[in-house]
């Protein structure tokens, strides 16, 4: 997971209050896709691979990541 971490770093969205989830960039609401195994899996953070806005923007190839990942592994990025 900390090698897909180091390559999607800008792809990383943290949960919010409503069950959806915010992009780090730009801060989009997204959702997970429901055919996703962490489709309502209420996991704080995530990585995702594609961003796709159809009915509502719902993102695919999606992992569970580490906040402290994020910084340790992008620091340009993050701080």
């Amino acid at each position: 997971k900390r090698c897909i971490a180091s390559a999607f770093f800008s792809n990383a969205a943290k949960l919010d209050r409503d069950g959806a989830y915010r992009t780090i960039r730009g801060g989009m609401k997204v959702h997970i896709h429901p055919f996703s195994v962490l489709h309502n899996s209420g996991v704080g953070w995530i990585l995702f691979h594609e961003l796709i806005v159809q009915h509502k923007p719902q993102v695919f190839g999606v992992c569970t990541v580490e906040p402290t990942w994020l910084s340790e592994l992008a620091p340009h990025f993050y701080t």
